[in-house]
């Protein structure tokens, strides 16, 4: 296995891009799991995540804008969310701008606004790091949540956002692919039938996450699956080296690599 990776600028530009990290994943089983997963830590936690409607930018284009509206949830999560500066291009009154925002910056002509290293790109250049992800089970999902890192999620072409889970171990999704930023969050299915996560896309601070890396135990594998898949606190705990505080603006990095999904 070879990854290859070209930075681009600008033509004209004297800037030299930077390469801040670089990650791999691969799993070589297409087993989905068995068995039953008990409710663990995470449930009755809930993040304070806000909701975004993508079908209110409907008569804009914004009804494959599932990626962005997910992205802009989780930044204003995050407190760095564009600020009124920023939105200013948008008229008074325009729906949420914030989504805007992301989807002209997430945009990939190629692909649309699901690819996956443009959205980790967007995260990074607003101060966060994110990295993309698998995960084994909802359990894993949990340690996320749990230390106050809302996931977004990829299934079938769609994205959504985990914001927590009930008491009773239900998810609670915040869904873009509704026409009132009131209809965004629902209930997953009660109880816990194991699933496996097919890509996730895990946005944090520089620090909380890392600290919890270094702290928790990665989940045992599955019985002789253990190369399955590679656990995403064993990846964090990879980049335990990360700076505190990173730059106030990340230089922009593009990826010769389009992992992506659906536009929404």
């Amino acid at each position: 296995m070879q990854l290859r990776i070209t930075l681009l600028r600008p033509p004209g530009s004297v800037e030299t891009p930077v390469l801040l990290r670089a990650g791999l994943l691969m799993s070589r089983s297409a087993a989905g799991p068995s068995g039953t997963e008990p409710p663990g830590p995470g449930c009755g936690v809930v993040l304070d995540v806000p909701a975004y409607a993508q079908f209110r930018h409907a008569d804009h284009g914004g009804r494959g804008w599932c990626s962005p509206a997910s992205i802009a949830m989780v930044l204003d999560f995050w407190g760095v969310g564009p600020g009124p500066d920023e939105l200013a291009e948008w008229p008074a009154g325009h729906p949420d701008p914030q989504v805007d925002h992301a989807a002209a910056r997430v945009h990939d002509p190629a692909y649309g606004y699901g690819n996956w290293s443009f959205n980790v790109a967007h995260a990074a250049r607003r101060g966060l790091i994110a990295f993309v992800t698998r995960l084994r089970s909802l359990a894993e999902a949990e340690q996320f949540i749990t230390a106050g890192v809302p996931l977004i999620l990829s299934s079938n072409g769609h994205v959504v956002v985990l914001a927590g889970f009930t008491g009773d171990g239900a998810p609670i999704l915040h869904d873009p692919a509704a026409n009132t930023n009131a209809g965004v969050r629902c209930r997953g299915a009660a109880g816990r039938r194991p699933v496996r996560i097919r890509a996730c896309l895990a946005v944090d601070q520089p620090g909380p996450l890392l600290r919890a890396a270094s702290t928790d135990r990665d989940p045992p594998a599955p019985a002789g699956r253990a190369d399955q898949l590679v656990s995403p606190l064993s990846f964090a705990r990879s980049y335990s080296w990360w700076p505190r505080k990173p730059p106030r603006r990340w230089p922009s990095v593009l990826g010769s690599g389009r992992g992506r999904d659906g536009g929404g």
